[in-house]
């Protein structure tokens, strides 16, 4: 599904944030670096896991790689370059939680009764962490803020 672009929304995610924890990666895979020096395995480990977050915050600072796009026909995530659009009428309402396996407040929703992609994966999403979707950032704006514009799109443009 493609977006009408003449009145379509595009978010993105704070550069400052994605710069603050590719440094912070950047600082712990250097120590997990010096622990291998000194001898310690878990040092490894250290050094691989924030290793990969390093490139996976690299990535997300190129351009287009991460963003929310909201239009008359629907929204699109899009991370890490992997673009999912839906539409109005496939999702229900937004709403900020903390789902479950989840540190952290998110928006999240759940899909319409109608939308059938993806059976199997929702179920497990839904079982997981109490909800079938999430976004995976707030994009500039408080969360609140963030679940009330898609709401209000939702609203507006699914009556139609």
């Amino acid at each position: 599904m493609k977006l009408d672009i003449t009145t379509t929304r595009v978010l993105r995610p704070s550069r400052l944030k994605t710069i603050a924890w590719l440094a912070v990666s950047a600082a712990f895979t250097a120590g997990g670096v010096w622990m291998v020096h000194s001898g310690e395995v878990m040092g490894w480990f250290v050094a691989l896991f924030f290793g990969l977050c390093v490139v996976v915050f690299a990535v997300l600072l190129l351009p287009n790689s991460a963003y929310l796009s909201i239009g008359p026909g629907g929204f699109t995530v899009c991370s890490l370059f992997r673009a999912h659009s839906y539409r109005w009428s496939d999702v229900g309402p937004f709403a900020v939680d903390c789902p479950r396996l989840c540190p952290y407040r998110m928006v999240v929703f759940n899909f319409s009764e109608k939308y059938r992609a993806s059976p199997r994966a929702r179920k497990v999403a839904a079982a997981m962490t109490g909800y079938e979707g999430a976004l995976p950032d707030s994009y500039g704006m408080t969360l609140e803020e963030l679940a009330d514009l898609l709401n209000e799109n939702r609203e507006r443009y699914n009556a139609v």
